[in-house]
C-alpha cells in the first residue's frame, strides 16, 4: 500500500466537506485499488483470521 500525495480527488472531497482527505493505492497481481478517505484505521491481524465463518452445525436458517 502506498500513500499518494494530494490528488484531484482528495482536493475535491476536502473542499466539499471541509476535512482533509488522503489517497492510498493498493496494487496486487489482479487488482489496482485506489482508496480515498478522510480517516483510516488499520488493524494488524494474525494469518488465518476469519471473522465471518459458518460452522457445519449452524447451517439451518436462524441458527447463526
Amino acid at each position: 500500500m502506498k500513500l499518494l500525495p494530494g490528488t484531484v480527488e482528495t482536493g475535491t472531497w476536502s473542499t466539499r466537506l471541509g476535512l482533509p482527505f488522503h489517497e492510498a493505492l493498493i496494487e496486487t497481481n489482479g487488482h489496482r485499488i485506489s482508496l480515498v478517505f478522510s480517516d483510516l484505521s488499520v488493524d494488524r491481524i494474525e494469518p488465518g483470521y476469519s471473522p465471518f465463518t459458518v460452522h457445519h452445525d449452524q447451517t439451518q436458517a436462524g441458527t447463526l
